[in-house]
């Protein structure tokens, strides 16, 4: 057995820890002095590898993290790149919240919680803070007590400013506006509901951090004096509420395995409106996808009190499977509308975008301008590839208020000769037609050159259990083998509920069906036709 000792931090005694802490924290100064030459795209002092390398573990939990970790150098950005992508709040615009708030957390835990002993750059206030942010309220012991709450109003830490980058950069509550705490403020205010408490940072020793949101709380001990405070089991002042063994496994699971979390206010009240999508085959291997808007005009702001016009900002922005953006469509919406019936109208818009097949992520944000009020929307969809030419294939159902024959010359919303309305919403009112479009693609074709099929309806309950109404509509001849079909079906006689909307196509040459199904929902004349 060898005769060497190894003398761990923890069992160096209480005043030779406090002693040594000065002298690492002196050293790690000296150190990083000169480390941070220029700044982020942001502004701020860039960290370092190791600051990093703990806020992006804090931010993914430890299973993303070790996925993150494996990776070579060279791919880490890219997955990145992804992953805020893909969590990005607001997915229509350039600006990352979610990115933004979660860099902002890790140089507050640096500047207000850093721990230059341990093995993450801050002690346990700093991984609660980066996983949760900012607590519902905070409270600080004094003397032993616990019975004054309020909010820090300088660091909270005796070895603060150990990260040279944080502790330049101070500016970093949620909507800040000032220029954070001076470098030489040496007290702590502490604003209760009868008075501001002044101390001394050697009497604070402690604090709880209640989540309310989440339904946590949090309790930190400083028990070396050094400013360096872990988690301990929760305290009411008469002694722990849990075995230890209960707090470490809760604290496994509410801190260790917990990724970040972020809740992003919008700062506007949200905006209702209905979307759709629909895709159809396009020239050589593109598809055509539909994108169909309904704005409801009962929730949309007028102008002006006597005005009838609306007006709204709309952005739709496509993204691949790597959530590059290939497609966009940003513009506003200006238009004068009457005041009849307005409960159960959309004001209907669609775009159309070419697209190869492939995984693609569909955005859509819509803005009131007049109200600010704004809606959000975000749908990750496939378009897959083509068979070959001798398989049947059909397209999905595009829902429609009604479709006509006549329609004026450079109208929208024509499809084969028809002026298809689109019904973005997928709601009738009782007794209203249902009318749809599709597309039928790869037909065989008899000796004389002509398809036969035939086309059966039927509207079913949402698990497709029951059917309520069933209709053949016969059998086709066409010369072509793609084929665009139109439908509408007004003797249903259906009540107020969900349904199933099915459409077989069976090739009477090949006996191979094809079947499309879409929901739709019908409701009374009185409710709204916003869903």
């Amino acid at each position: 057995m060898s005769g060497t000792q190894t003398i761990t931090w923890d069992r160096l005694p209480r005043q030779w820890r406090w002693i040594a802490g000065w002298l690492l924290s002196l050293a790690y100064l000296g150190g990083c002095a000169g480390s941070y030459t220029g700044l982020d795209a942001d502004g701020h002092p860039p960290l370092s590898e190791r600051e990093t390398r703990a806020g992006i573990a804090a931010l993914l939990g430890p299973e993303d993290f070790a996925t993150y970790d494996a990776l070579p150098d060279s791919l880490k950005s890219e997955w990145m790149r992804y992953f805020w992508r893909e969590h990005d709040p607001t997915p229509t615009t350039s600006e990352n919240e979610f990115q933004r708030e979660h860099w902002r957390r890790v140089r507050y835990s640096l500047y207000y919680f850093s721990n230059p002993l341990g093995p993450l750059p801050w002690d346990d206030r700093g991984e609660v803070y980066i996983r949760y942010g900012e607590p519902s309220e905070r409270t600080y012991r004094l003397d032993e007590y616990w019975d004054r709450r309020g909010t820090l109003s300088a660091r909270g830490s005796r070895l603060q400013g150990l990260s040279a980058g944080a502790a330049q950069e101070r500016d970093f509550s949620p909507d800040a506006t000032g220029s954070g705490p001076s470098e030489t403020d040496n007290a702590y205010q502490l604003k209760s509901n009868d008075s501001e408490v002044m101390f001394n940072p050697r009497e604070f020793d402690g604090e709880i951090w209640d989540y309310y949101q989440h339904g946590l709380t949090f309790q930190f001990q400083d028990e070396d004096e050094l400013g360096i405070f872990i988690l301990v089991p929760y305290s009411d002042g008469l002694g722990p509420s849990r075995e230890f063994g209960d707090f470490v496994q809760a604290k496994i699971t509410a801190v260790d395995l917990q990724p970040a979390i972020y809740m992003h206010d919008y700062g506007a009240e949200h905006l209702e409106y209905a979307l759709d999508f629909a895709r159809f085959r396009s020239e050589g291997r593109l598809f055509t996808l539909d994108v169909n808007l309904g704005y409801p005009l009962a929730e949309l702001a007028r102008g002006g009190p006597d005005s009838t016009q609306i007006s709204l900002r709309r952005a739709v922005v496509i993204r691949d499977d790597s959530l590059r953006e290939v497609a966009a469509d940003l513009g506003v919406v200006t238009r004068r509308v009457g005041a009849a019936g307005l409960q159960q109208q959309l004001m209907v818009e669609q775009k159309n975008f070419e697209l190869p097949p492939g995984a693609y992520q569909l955005s859509v944000c819509i803005e009131d301008l007049y109200s600010g009020k704004k809606g959000i929307y975000r749908k990750n969809l496939r378009l897959p590839e083509f068979a070959s030419r001798e398989v049947q294939e059909i397209s999905d159902i595009e829902l429609a208020s009604f479709v006509w024959s006549i329609y004026e010359p450079g109208s929208p919303y024509v499809k084969s000769n028809r002026l298809v309305m689109p019904l973005p919403s997928h709601v009738y009112m009782q007794n209203q037609p249902i009318a749809f479009y599709y597309e039928v693609y790869n037909l065989a074709r008899n000796a004389g050159d002509s398809a036969i099929y035939n086309v059966e309806y039927e509207i079913l309950d949402p698990e497709a259990k029951n059917v309520f109404y069933s209709e053949t509509r016969g059998v086709f001849t066409s010369l072509e083998r793609d084929v665009y079909q139109f439908g509408s079906i007004d003797k249903a006689g259906l009540q107020p509920g969900e349904y199933l909307l099915s459409i077989n196509v069976a090739d009477q040459l090949t006996n191979k069906e094809k079947r499309t199904l879409t929901r739709f929902k019908v409701i009374r004349s009185t409710e709204t036709a916003v869903p």
